[in-house]
């Protein structure tokens, strides 16, 4: 199993990168943008299970909040928040884990993070401690490195971290961009 650690400072400027790129698409509460992007992750999170609790990382404008069903429990973190309610962390963190252990997610989420995040390896190891039934992502596989992702990642960087779970629901949803579950 290779190893999956970003430097910082390549991270931090890949997020900054997707930062600016999501402004320069306008992806705002009032455009049709958004409204497609809502619809796509509402139609994703129809195909996997949704538990009544749910961690949404890397929440960025928390699009996901919007697509879940009425009475979900939801939290969305962020390294770098652009929702004043979302939690300020980072999933690699050990604070962060220990604050996110005491709460209850069913389910764990990360939708376009996984290949631009710092420490891969850490950020699947703190998820699987926190979510208490699956894991959903929605991810880029087989995209090269660039100024928008740390990580090259292979549909087998998932499946070596996660022997000891399910696989789920999976479906590459356009070429290279991949809907993964995995179940405890």
């Amino acid at each position: 199993m290779r190893e999956l650690k970003a430097k910082e400072q390549d991270w931090i400027n890949a997020t900054v990168n997707l930062q600016k790129r999501r402004e320069e698409r306008g992806y705002t509460d009032d455009n049709r943008k958004l409204d497609n992007v809502v619809r796509d992750y509402h139609l994703h999170l129809s195909k996997v299970f949704v538990g009544k609790s749910v961690l949404d990382v890397g929440c960025g404008n928390q699009f996901l909040k919007r697509c879940l069903p009425d009475g979900v429990d939801y939290l969305g973190i962020d390294a770098f928040p652009v929702e004043l309610d979302s939690f300020k962390g980072n999933i690699e963190s050990e604070s962060t884990l220990n604050i996110l252990k005491s709460l209850d997610f069913e389910t764990v989420c990360a939708f376009a993070v996984m290949d631009n995040c710092l420490d891969f390896d850490k950020a699947i190891e703190n998820m699987k401690l926190i979510a208490t039934k699956n894991i959903v992502f929605l991810t880029g596989v087989d995209i090269p490195v660039d100024k928008f992702h740390t990580f090259e990642l292979t549909l087998n960087d998932f499946d070596e971290r996660f022997t000891d779970w399910k696989h789920g629901y999976r479906e590459e949803l356009t070429p290279k961009v991949w809907l993964l579950e995995y179940k405890k």
